[in-house]
């Protein structure tokens, strides 16, 4: 450069740590148990860790979309509008105990009547990662978000069918639905 001020002279480095997400916690996601609809049919899934972690992990939980479908329970705590009025921008805490940590934690989203013919619509619930855990294994780890699709019932008939009360199995064990 021209300028003196500036010739010769090294500006500092900057020092960044690569973060080796190689061998870091998991998750495991259930499946969805079915799509909602605007009656306010519910859906559920479960999360556990793929692994002990050496702290409590806390997972955080939102919606992409409340005006298709909201979080109404996180591991058996309800949460209604008043207590979570915009679930879009304000996170939901699922707290993993270290000594639990291999028991699932159930998730339940409800449907939301939008009162708009607009089909049916696909949300998420998205999941965060815990920042400040003292486990390097599941700190900065980033559960994948669940998808699902709330039913648009305006001018169409449906069904509802409950869950299978229990398994069936290759000896003949029924179940009913």
């Amino acid at each position: 450069t021209k300028d003196l001020r500036f010739r010769y002279v090294d500006p500092p480095d900057v020092s960044l740590k690569n973060i080796d997400l190689t061998g870091k916690g998991s998750y495991y996601i259930s499946a969805v148990s079915r799509s909602t609809d605007e009656n306010a049919i519910v859906a559920n899934f479960s999360v556990r860790l793929a692994s002990a972690p050496t702290d409590n992990v806390t997972i955080y939980l939102k919606t992409s979309d409340a005006t298709e479908g909201r979080i109404s329970k996180v591991n058996g705590r309800s949460y209604t509008w008043n207590d979570n009025p915009d679930n879009t921008s304000k996170y939901i805490s699922l707290f993993i105990n270290k000594d639990s940590w291999n028991s699932p934690k159930t998730i339940e989203v409800t449907g939301q009547w939008d009162n708009i013919s607009d089909g049916d619509q696909p949300y998420a619930i998205i999941l965060s990662s815990d920042n400040t855990s003292t486990d390097r294994n599941y700190r900065y780890v980033d559960p994948p978000d669940v998808s699902l699709t709330n039913l648009d019932l305006t001018d169409k008939g449906s069904f509802y069918v409950t869950e299978a009360l229990g398994d069936t199995d290759e000896n003949g064990v029924s179940t009913t639905f």
